[in-house]
């Protein structure tokens, strides 16, 4: 042990150093770029220095501008444009040379040429609000502040009702150096050196010594914090009671982690002292759980990831060639192809690059920690409650699938016969057929038998695991099913057999209201098979879209379809005469602003788009899959813009860019691409009415649900307008605090800079942000009950002498031949925890922080349902 604990010291410095490497890295490859504005310290001055600079030009401004002169040229100039992005630009060239000196007549130009930029940009923008925005959507798309530069100026003077405003050279270094005068006098940071130059003087912009200080100390500070957290060979420290730090990494390598994830140390001495035996448990269980690298999964990624064709969901080791580009002779349309092309490539490249690192990084961990026979990861909590892996962003039970397959436990345990089920029920899980009951599931495995042996012997010429939803996961059952298959039951597994919640935002909320149709849908209640609320929600959005929209027709029909009910519209609305009809319908389906609309045009509209975009979706086909994230994230607070966007980013924007490829490659025709793509566009139409659909579908079905959280939204919204944060207490007795303070400045938008968006860039008022606690309340409390459910699962195992634990939040994972055990332990736990309504006891620490003027308008909670708790211990499928 000692060897071990001599070997984890200095792997703890090996992580600080390579923390530092990475940051001091990425600090230079910032410099090299003329991007230090962009580093930490870069935003940390600007930041400082913003505001002092702002006051301080508004000062001068406010005085007598009647003289003449350079310094009231500059004024003039500045005068025309809103005057915080314009300081906001001036510092980031200067702080994006900060570290290398820069002639200050070529710096007081460049100043002096971006802002001239801004302002026409500003000018641009207030007169035409709507090209304007559009422009600043295609700007922010564009790599590079000369290619942003370029746009702009190409669509200003190509406007015949805008004349851009052009200031001579001299004007332009006038204000440059306005803008460097006040920056230098009011900040500290430079100042400006004479030195001569082949017999010519020349004045440079420097930094400062205590700019430099500043620079080093904030350098110095990062360091301490810019650790790569990795996983241990030794056991971590545990959690004390009497200390909310020092838990997990055992030298003075690493800065003590805080048992809770704040910087708020009032409340870190609070957590020390309070009695949190249940939670510190929980903790320590799960961080003192010994893993192992699987080194068969090792083995079968590094050679898929080598062979570089995505394989299992990897990312490509090796970007796709660039699309060639289009001959001097290519028309117009060519050209525009080629554009669009190079982008959506561009955007693919880009994402591949992310999951690349992520990848990369995981798969390296795993390379460095092979040989050793335990491994452990430290845990900490959230301010709800949660559990959370430090190591998380690398290697971590609780990560992406490839991550999870990399890892199983290092004790192993033979199966028997029950533990050999489970596995079967886990393997089917992976493969996603876990919409059967548990004994279909077994049978699935069986008939498989053979092809997912053949997968475990030879797994890079047996595919079938590739297609499952956990390729890699699956890959490790595979080769626990081959010594299965060799040895029977009395095979010593270490696979993690994981049972998942139903939906466990709608479990807790149901249960805490004891709704019966709530805990229908989501299996609380006993059933043959599982409900599938996904599936549920789908069919009602299904037969509200084909109440108004035809099915089994073309599109131009559905047109017609749509103005047929936009006639029954005009006519509600007084339209008459078969003329005014014409012109409101085509009036509604223009691209004419809505506020610019009749309330009759806006309904007609809303109906167009609803009949239109919907026969869309129902030829592009609506299933389970469609609303699965919705369902899952509404108790968690999400509505219908959070669907849309989920609509976007897991549908839409993949197709559309999956089958613009295909058409550019030439595997698809253009008839074919829009019968596979049926929607208006990119499908942004389509995302807004489907988004309406489902939320008025999952508010039908779990309506409880709907209840406590807008009773919960009500309730916070009183105690922040009683000037209070929010703060409740968990079952366990853990102490959570949401703390959203409203900000003085949260954005400075820029024409050519881009947008900048600093929650810190001015300090947070003491004044409670409303709309975002009450938009936070639900999911957060939700967070709260399903982390001491899981605290209550694990003192519960640990009675029951399960000692392994791979836990995510509503996952409890164990060995396969405990399993049996969890499965009744997770019930038991669950039960006891709402055997009392937690929301009374809610409203009576929230009404608390509610002033007394305000008390008598906190909602009355939500009627109580008739669902049978007890219920759920017979419930195979709650947790499954």
């Amino acid at each position: 042990m000692e060897d071990l604990v001599l070997v984890q010291e200095q792997l703890e410095k090996g992580m600080r150093e390579y923390g530092v490497h990475r940051y001091l890295k990425a600090i230079e490859r910032r410099k090299q770029h003329g991007e230090e504005a962009d580093t930490s310290y870069g935003k940390t001055l600007i930041k400082r220095s913003l505001l002092i600079c702002e006051e301080a030009l508004k000062e001068e401004m406010e005085r007598d501008s009647s003289a003449v002169g350079r310094h009231n040229k500059a004024l003039k100039y500045l005068r025309q444009g809103e005057l915080r992005p314009l300081i906001f630009i001036a510092m980031r060239f200067l702080f994006n040379g900060i570290s290398a000196g820069r002639q200050l007549q070529t710096l007081c130009r460049q100043i002096g040429q971006a802002i001239m930029d801004e302002v026409n940009g500003q000018a641009y923008r207030e007169q035409f609000k709507e090209t304007g925005k559009k422009l600043q959507a295609q700007a922010a798309k564009r790599v590079g502040y000369t290619y942003r530069r370029e746009l702009f100026r190409t669509f200003q003077n190509n406007t015949e009702d805008f004349k851009t405003d052009r200031w001579d050279t001299d004007s332009q270094v006038v204000v440059g150096a306005k803008m460097i005068s006040i920056i230098i006098e009011k900040t500290g940071l430079f100042y400006i050196q004479n030195t001569r130059e082949r017999h010519k003087s020349c004045k440079y912009l420097l930094p400062t010594k205590s700019c430099l200080d500043a620079i080093e100390n904030h350098v110095e500070m990062m360091s301490e914090i810019c650790v790569s957290y990795q996983p241990m060979v030794v056991p971590p420290n545990k959690w004390e009671e009497g200390s909310a730090k020092g838990g997990g990494y055992i030298s003075p390598w690493i800065k003590p982690l805080h048992m809770v994830k704040t910087r708020n140390e009032a409340y870190l001495s609070d957590l020390a002292h309070m009695e949190l035996k249940e939670i510190r448990a929980a903790l320590n269980a799960a961080q003192e759980t010994p893993w192992k690298i699987n080194l068969g999964v090792l083995e079968i990624m590094e050679k898929a990831y080598e062979l570089n064709n995505g394989m299992a969901e990897l990312p490509l080791r090796i970007d796709e060639d660039p699309i060639p580009r289009p001959s001097e002779t290519a028309t117009e349309e060519e050209v525009d192809e080629y554009r669009q092309d190079r982008r959506n490539q561009f955007q693919r490249i880009r994402a591949n690059k992310g999951r690349r690192i992520q990848f990369v990084g995981t798969l390296t961990c795993a390379q460095r920690y092979r040989e050793f026979e335990n491994i452990y990861f430290p845990y900490q909590l959230d301010f709800r409650g949660r559990l959370y892996s430090v190591t998380n962003g690398s290697l971590s039970p609780q990560g992406a699938d490839f991550s999870k397959g990399l890892l199983h436990f290092a004790e192993a345990k033979p199966l028997g016969e029950r533990g050999l089920y489970w596995l079967k029920v886990h393997m089917a899980n992976l493969m996603g057929v876990d919409k059967v009951s548990f004994d279909e599931r077994v049978a699935y495995v069986d008939e498989n038998w053979g092809e997912f042996i053949r997968c475990g012997q030879d797994p890079l010429a047996n595919l079938l695991w590739t297609e499952a939803d956990k390729p890699w996961q699956a890959l490790a059952v595979c080769f626990e099913l081959v010594g299965v298959d060799r040895e029977g039951v009395n095979f010593a597994s270490r696979i993690p057999v994981a049972l998942d919640g139903s939906c466990s935002g709608l479990q807790n909320l149901g249960a805490c209201l004891r709704c019966e149709d709530t805990g229908r849908e989501v299996n609380l209640l006993p059933a043959d098979k599982p409900a599938d609320i996904y599936q549920k929600v789908a069919d009602r959005v299904i037969a509200s879209i084909a109440s108004v929209s035809p099915t089994k027709c073309d599109k131009k029909a559905a047109i017609e379809a749509a103005k047929e009910l936009m006639k029954l519209i005009g006519a509600d609305h007084g339209i008459t005469t078969p003329k005014r009809m014409t012109n409101a319908i085509e009036r509604a389906i223009s691209d004419c602003p809505r506020d610019k609309l009749s309330e009759a045009s806006k309904e007609m509209r809303s109906i167009y788009h609803r009949v239109v975009e919907g026969w869309a979706w129902l030829k592009f086909g609506i299933t389970r899959k469609t609303t699965k994230r919705a369902v899952m994230t509404f108790p968690y607070g999400s509505k219908k813009f959070g669907f849309k966007e989920q609509l976007m980013e897991d549908i839409l924007i993949p197709t559309y860019r999956e089958l613009s490829t295909k058409l550019q490659q030439g595997e698809i025709t253009q008839q074919e691409y829009e019968e596979q793509w049926p929607f208006t566009g990119r499908g942004h139409l389509a995302a807004n009415v489907l988004a309406d659909e489902i939320y008025s579908a999952v508010t039908a079905t779990v309506v409880k649900a709907a209840e406590a959280m807008d009773w919960m939204q009500q309730t916070a919204r009183l105690v922040t307008k009683s000037g209070r944060t929010i703060s409740w207490t968990t079952p366990l007795g853990f102490p959570v605090q949401q703390r959203y303070f409203e900000m003085k400045e949260r954005r400075i938008r820029t024409t050519l800079c881009g947008e900048t968006y600093w929650p810190r860039l001015a300090e947070a008022t003491d004044k409670p942000d409303t709309r975002a606690s009450a938009n936070a309340i639900s999911p957060n409390v939700v967070h709260s009950l399903d982390a001491s459910h899981l605290m209550m699962v694990v003192g519960l195992s640990a009675q029951e002498g399960i000692n392994s634990f791979a836990l995510i939040h509503d996952s409890f994972g164990t060995h396969a031949a405990d399993t049996d055990k969890l499965f009744g332990v997770i019930r038991r736990a669950f039960v006891e925890l709402y055997r009392e309504n937690y929301l009374v006891r809610l409203k009576e620490q929230l009404t608390a922080q509610v002033a007394p003027k305000y008390r008598e308008d906190v909602p009355e909670l939500p009627e109580e349902g008739c669902l049978d708790l007890e219920a759920i211990h017979k419930s195979a499928y709650a947790f499954a």
